[in-house]
């Protein structure tokens, strides 16, 4: 499954050099990686020009909120007929080297399937778990993600319905993509 990698930031050097370091270590590693820098002033697109050249960089003028950067980072991707799906992460995520192949396969046995997410723990307390699913509850007006804070080693392993995904870190099937569109901006546009 080719996979392109994409990670918007903000005047975050720090967090996107250690997300950056995680994905050059990921096995199998995304064949493009896309960092979306929506306007830093803290010197992140010099930093990412001269440390990372191998990474295709998409500089903003301005801070357009994480969906409409996004979007831009998306917009000619999805029209590549080579690109199976898109790993969309935040730039303060740091990946399991073995991430990719299990969303990789679940994603090919599930083709109806918009996007799957990995289990996502706190960087601190390590072995947290932040995101293990959610669950939506119209009735209550409520969102929330499941066993969060539980500790990692009482977590099932397997894969799950979730009732939404998480943009913090997901895997998005291109065809998906390229059939209902683009996320939905936050503001107008």
């Amino acid at each position: 499954m080719n996979v392109v990698a994409v990670i918007p930031t903000w005047n975050g050097w720090d967090d996107t050099e250690c997300c950056l370091q995680s994905l050059a270590a990921a096995d199998p590693a995304p064949v493009l990686i896309r960092v979306v820098d929506n306007g830093s002033t803290d010197g992140t697109p010099d930093r990412l020009r001269s440390d990372w050249p191998e990474v295709d960089l998409l500089a903003l003028p301005e801070n357009l909120g994480f969906s409409r950067a996004v979007n831009r980072a998306l917009a000619d991707l999805v029209g590549e007929p080579g690109i199976d799906a898109i790993f969309l992460l935040n730039n303060d995520v740091e990946v399991d080297p073995g991430v990719l192949a299990p969303l990789s396969e679940t994603l090919i046995a599930t083709p109806r399937v918009a996007g799957v997410c990995p289990l996502i723990t706190y960087a601190d307390p390590p072995k947290r778990v932040w995101y293990g699913g959610g669950t939506v509850s119209l009735w209550r007006g409520r969102i929330g993600h499941r066993h969060i804070r539980a500790p990692i080693d009482h977590m099932p392993m397997d894969v799950c319905d979730t009732d939404y995904l998480t943009g913090a870190a997901v895997l998005l099937n291109a065809e998906c993509l390229r059939d209902v569109g683009l996320l939905p901006p936050a503001t107008p546009d």
